[in-house]
This record gives C-alpha cells, structure tokens and sequence, in this order.
C-alpha cells in the first residue's frame, strides 16, 4: 500500500517547498493554491491501488462513510483522466 500512500502524498502535497525544493510553486493568485499533480500513468498506478480493494476504513473512524464517498469521487476523476490521457492536478481555493 506504499504505491497508494505515496501517490496520494504527491497529489496532496506534491507541490510544496519540501518536496520540489523549490519556492514559488504553490501559490497563485486570488487565493488559488496548487497542491500537487499526478501524470497519466500515475493516474493508473493510483486508479488501481484504490480498486484493489486491498485498503479499508476502519470501524472506528469517525468519517468513514466520507473517506469512501472520497474515494468514490477520486475514482470517477482518475476514470476520466485515463480515458483523457491526461493527469491530474488538485488545487484549493481560500
């Protein structure tokens, strides 16, 4: 599950002062902040750790019906980037 965690980690935070090494990445204007990216064959690296089924919420977590209704939303994205040929980018607005 280190393929998942690890792309996942790039997604959210690929972008970062301490990943890239670099400054100046990560903030845009207008409140638009860039997280991290993944490229299309990420995307199909990352689409396939996630139906694998080899991961689960556990019981005890308070948001477990919102981290698979995540999942479920990440999947159609990633979906869509595949049939694109593309990667993603995630990004926040403040």
């Amino acid at each position: 599950m280190t393929v998942l965690h690890d792309l996942l980690a790039k997604l959210s935070d690929g972008l970062s002062e301490d990943n890239l090494g670099e400054i100046g990445f990560r903030h845009g204007f207008g409140g638009l902040t860039l997280l991290g990216w993944l490229n299309n064959e990420e995307v199909s690296e990352l689409s396939s750790a996630i139906r694998s089924g080899r991961w689960k919420v556990l019981s005890e977590e308070p948001l477990d019906g919102g981290v698979d209704y995540a999942f479920r939303l990440l999947l159609a994205m990633l979906r869509t980037a595949q049939r694109r040929r593309c990667g993603v980018l995630m990004r926040r607005h403040s």
